[in-house]
């Protein structure tokens, strides 16, 4: 007797079967994407480090987009934290004054020991947090 066999059903099994595949694949590679948030202190001591670079503009990335970053420019940051060519500016302790403020002493430039600066943060995402606001010594200093 002869059998008469249909490729039909073969192929459409394969492909269904590489579909499977490939949207796992997917999955899998779309949940191993670079984790960019940053917690409170993570994203202070981010911006503090930045103070010592030498182009500045990126400071802006570190704040929430409710304070207005795209006013912070290089001569922005020139006259909140002098950098003429040889300014160190450092951090000193994280001091945890609520659950989105922070008191930090950066000393440096025009400022000493004596200077507080008070960092109000806001949530983005899921713990990815901005700076919102900076403070110093109980005046506003970054709106």
């Amino acid at each position: 007797m002869k059998q008469i066999y249909s490729t039909g059903g073969n192929k459409l099994k394969k492909a269904a079967v590489i579909l499977i595949i490939l949207g796992f694949a997917c999955l899998v590679l779309n949940s191993c994407k670079e984790d960019t948030s940053m917690t409170i202190d993570e994203r202070i001591k981010a911006f503090a480090s930045g103070l010592n670079d030498s182009v500045r503009n990126d400071l802006k990335e570190h704040f929430h987009s409710d304070s207005n970053p795209s006013t912070f420019n290089e001569a922005y940051w020139e006259t909140k934290f002098p950098n003429d060519g040889g300014q160190v500016y450092s951090r000193g302790t994280i001091t945890n004054t609520g659950s989105n403020t922070r008191d930090v002493k950066i000393t440096g430039g025009t400022y000493d020991s004596g200077d507080t600066f008070s960092f109000t943060m806001k949530e983005e995402d899921e713990d990815d947090w901005y700076i919102l606001r900076i403070d110093l010594n109980g005046g506003t200093f970054i709106p």
